[in-house]
């Protein structure tokens, strides 16, 4: 069987190439006896078997994590990892966890390597499997499952408090265009209806609204098929590696956001790698520094990043909030405005 392996080297190249062998873990023994360090392997057909779980559904991350805690107790207490992993696929509430974590048992009852079976799944995170890998060889898988079970807690608490800081301004942006399209698809029509039996002499503004308003009506059935048509066409185009290297180049460069989007991505990553060295997965000698410090240097990195985007975020949601409310009223007083202005004028008249 094929396999596609990403290999780095004492010198600190990293090598990707194709080998042959019977299964996975003779592989990666022969590939370490002959000094290599071990990304990842994967089957020539991997790409596709995670192409097909997606379709089937994903695994939501508290669900994830709920798994972890519960796994991490029942390794404490030592239970045997078969029944562990029989207890976990019964309890757990997500069917598509179910499915994965029996799949999952079989594998290891037929022999193979816990981290193999959860990275050749394509449902979890490659540092999951890197952190079991790690855990399988220094003997002391309740000590890494607690140090992600911690890098789980963290990350997903720093992620959710991230999204929540932008609820509110996209709630202002959706009620926003939700009162534009009421302004173009009720109101405007009922005024070109009352101004049409009046017969008056509309000024250029309101010319103006009334005619974009009917227009966009018109075509609001081939505007919304062209939204659906570019959503759709970005959905394929995200799943090449090529759209999001290039989506990984730009967002960085954005204005204002762009920042924050580089400090959350720098928190994230040194919490990830922290995390991976606490549980004794070698770095690459380029990478390494002198005093043995380093994931406690990551840690303390990770949490400033953290609070620095929190800190940001809350600025610039204060910034953004005011800045909608304001969009809102221009909008009606525009609204307002354009469509009273004729009764000034005919009420002007008549005196």
């Amino acid at each position: 069987m094929e396999y596609v392996c990403k290999l780095g080297t004492a010198s600190g190249q990293v090598l990707n190439q194709t080998e042959e062998a019977l299964s996975e873990t003779e592989l990666r023994q022969r590939l370490q006896s002959a000094g290599y360090y071990v990304f990842s392997i994967e089957p020539r057909q991997f790409l596709q078997a995670r192409f097909r779980g997606m379709r089937r559904g994903r695994i939501r991350p508290d669900d994830f994590l709920i798994f972890n805690q519960q796994f991490l107790t029942l390794s404490k207490s030592g239970l045997p990892l078969q029944k562990s992993l029989d207890m976990l696929a019964r309890q757990t509430p997500s069917e598509e966890l179910r499915a994965t974590l029996e799949n999952i048992r079989e594998r290891v009852r037929a022999g193979e390597l816990l981290s193999e079976a959860f990275d050749d799944s394509g449902k979890f995170p490659k540092i999951y499997s890197a952190t079991l890998r790690a855990g399988e060889r220094s003997g002391s898988l309740d000590r890494v499952l607690a140090q992600y079970v911690t890098y789980q807690k963290a990350s997903r608490s720093f992620r959710k408090k991230f999204l929540s800081a932008l609820i509110y301004p996209a709630f202002l942006l959706v009620f926003l265009f939700g009162l534009i399209a009421f302004v173009i698809t009720f109101i405007v029509p009922r005024f070109a209806l009352l101004y049409a039996d009046l017969g008056v002499q509309l000024p250029a503004l309101t010319r103006f609204v009334m005619e974009f308003s009917l227009g966009v009506k018109r075509l609001g059935l081939f505007i919304l098929i062209g939204i659906v048509g570019t959503l759709l066409l970005l959905r394929g185009a995200w799943r090449l590696p090529a759209t999001r290297l290039a989506w990984d180049q730009l967002k960085f460069r954005l204005p204002i956001v762009g920042k924050l989007l580089l400090k959350f991505s720098v928190a994230e990553f040194a919490r990830a790698l922290g995390t991976l060295l606490q549980g004794g997965i070698p770095i690459v000698s380029a990478l390494g520094e002198a005093t043995g410090a380093l994931p406690s240097m990551l840690e303390a990195l990770a949490e400033f990043f953290e609070e620095d985007v929190n800190i940001d975020l809350s600025t610039l949601v204060a910034l953004v909030d005011p800045l909608m409310i304001a969009s809102i009223a221009i909008v009606v007083a525009f609204v307002l405005i354009a469509f009273y202005l004729p009764l000034f004028s005919m009420a002007a008249q008549v005196h």
